[in-house]
């Protein structure tokens, strides 16, 4: 199979100042909610592969303590 080509905008905020010893994260993945598609599997270039639809748009947290 074939796939497009996309686009994707990831943003990702973080800072190691609200607290001593705490690293926080915040990010959005996929910020305007692209649908794409990726070729799955590693088969030579002529040989058909699955297509992967991806995820939409994705939150994440991150926190990191240090002692």
């Amino acid at each position: 199979g074939y796939a497009d080509g996309y686009d994707l905008l990831n943003v990702n905020l973080s800072s190691d100042r609200l607290v001593q010893g705490l690293d926080v994260s915040v990010g959005v993945y996929n910020l305007l909610n692209t649908h794409y598609e990726m070729l799955g599997g590693s088969g030579a270039a002529d040989v058909p592969q699955n297509i992967l639809r991806m995820n939409g748009r994705e939150y994440r947290l991150k926190l990191q303590i240090t002692y």
